[in-house]
């Protein structure tokens, strides 16, 4: 976060990543909506979002004036958040998922 400290613990306003947990309810909201309010705060460089339905990570990253797209689907793939300084692989993301085989596609 951007955020000076000793400010409210329960939200930020100037994040320097978000992530969301995607799902079919607010799956295009998160994909459209939120992703374009995103692009317009200038704090905002990553925005990832999670799928729960398979091992993906979609990770929104900006780039001085304009924004890349990654997307992860492999276990030893690596999610490098460069906003925080964190790197996690999908296998350590999904540690301990199940998905349902039932709602592959």
């Amino acid at each position: 976060t951007c955020d000076p400290p000793g400010g409210n613990s329960y939200f930020r306003t100037e994040p320097r990543l978000i992530v969301e947990v995607l799902s079919p309810t607010t799956e295009r909201t998160d994909r459209h909506e939120k992703l374009a309010a995103y692009k317009n705060c200038p704090s905002v460089q990553e925005y990832a979002l999670i799928s729960q339905e398979q091992m993906m990570v979609e990770i929104h990253r900006r780039n001085k004036d304009d924004w890349q797209t990654e997307i992860l689907t492999e276990p030893d793939d690596q999610c490098v958040f460069q906003s925080v300084g964190l790197t996690l692989s999908l296998g350590d993301i999904y540690r301990n998922v199940a998905f349902d085989q039932n709602a592959a596609g």
